[in-house]
């Protein structure tokens, strides 16, 4: 099963406290780190299920600590003050996941994390024991009904 580690990288304690709160009322284990450095070590000692990191605390290592996140299978989600599209793609194309303009409901960012761990959970269970359309057991493939696929496998 996948982790339920969060790492809320924000500079601002009173921001990660209400985050945090509604993530433990959720039974998720929350780590916090209120600059670049703890981040990059708690990543690396933790492997968090998700990163919700906030935009200002990456400053100028922005770009390390996104590669450094992408090379776990951690989620990174980014906090940002800034409203262009073009910054938020780009800050995409860096290695953020998704991305929550602030100001935010602490509520809604609490729920996008518990929606994701889900998710992570559910495409890990769905690559166990699946089964070809040949019988044999296929451990590290998804499960496509044939139905779903409308028999394309047999097409080819």
């Amino acid at each position: 099963m996948q982790s339920k580690k969060v790492l809320l990288a924000i500079q601002e304690k009173p921001l990660r406290d209400v985050i945090s709160l509604h993530l433990r009322h959720s039974g998720i284990h929350v780590r916090e780190a209120e600059d670049s450095w703890e981040a990059m070590s708690c990543i690396r000692s933790d492997n968090p299920a998700v990163v919700l990191v906030c935009e200002g605390m990456l400053g100028i290592n922005s770009q390390s600590v996104l590669r450094m996140i992408r090379k776990t299978p951690a989620v990174v989600i980014l906090l940002t003050a800034n409203f262009h599209d073009d910054l938020a793609l780009l800050t995409m194309d860096e290695g953020a996941d998704d991305y929550v303009f602030i100001p935010f409901s602490p509520r809604e960012v609490a729920a996008r994390i518990k929606v994701t761990i889900s998710a992570m959970t559910r495409i890990k269970s769905a690559t166990v024991n699946t089964w070809r359309e040949d019988g044999e057991k296929n451990a590290n493939s998804f499960f496509y009904p044939a139905a779903l696929n409308n028999g394309a496998a047999s097409r080819s």
